[in-house]
């Protein structure tokens, strides 16, 4: 499979435009429902592995010897069904070698011109750096920011092992089991832990109500 002219050039248009959000999603002129960001010296075939996906169409691609586009793989059902080669200097992307599915495909520019992945949180747009996982939300205010993930919520749904990300570098702050604190007069169970969480103020992970977890 060879690169998509046309589909490069309306990409390479959407990179160009001085829209703070350069969204993919409004490639609908063929199916796809999972994209594909291979950065320079990608080896197809250990991507294949890694992620279970079918890129024996695209195998023959020169992105394992090039440093100078990123190869966006469309895949429609786990399979390739278009490829597009942008130049890096059109557009370079962050959030490379995981599938990202179609309604997620919003970029938005970091400080370093670069493409990341962009999010919406309480009306304004945000960046999801690096590699943190397409799962974890946001969570905070204007002092505190971070990444969350909830990794599990024990059967009695009192306690929940967690991980927190810091927004600026997406990096790892720690990933522990935490438990649900409330006063004495207001006991509760955890219920739906993604609504109830507020923001980690570097200690405590402080809840909508008046409970925290510790």
């Amino acid at each position: 499979m060879n690169s998509d002219n046309s589909l490069t050039e309306k990409i390479k248009t959407k990179l160009k435009s001085n829209s703070e959000i350069t969204d993919l999603t409004e490639l609908n002129n063929f199916e796809w429902n999972e994209l594909l960001i291979l950065g320079p010296y990608s080896v197809i075939e250990n991507i294949e592995k890694e992620l279970n996906v079918d890129l024996e169409n695209i195998k023959e691609n020169g992105i394992e010897y090039s440093d100078s586009i990123n190869l966006l793989v469309f895949l429609k059902d786990g399979k390739s069904v278009k490829i597009s080669e942008v130049s890096r200097e059109v557009g370079d992307f962050s959030n490379s070698q995981f599938l990202i599915k179609k309604e997620n495909t919003k970029f938005t520019k970091d400080k370093n011109g670069m493409n990341v992945l962009a999010v919406f949180f309480k009306g304004k747009v945000f960046k999801r750096v690096g590699k943190i996982p397409l799962n974890a939300f946001l969570i905070g205010n204007e002092k505190y920011l971070n990444w969350v993930l909830i990794n599990s919520i024990h059967n009695h749904k009192n306690n929940a092992q967690i991980s927190i990300y810091d927004y600026e570098s997406g990096g790892l702050i720690m990933r522990k089991r935490f438990l649900k604190i409330c006063p004495k007069s207001e006991l509760k169970l955890i219920e739906n832990l993604k609504k109830e969480i507020d923001f980690y103020d570097g200690e405590k992970i402080q809840l909508k109500d008046n409970c925290y977890l510790q």
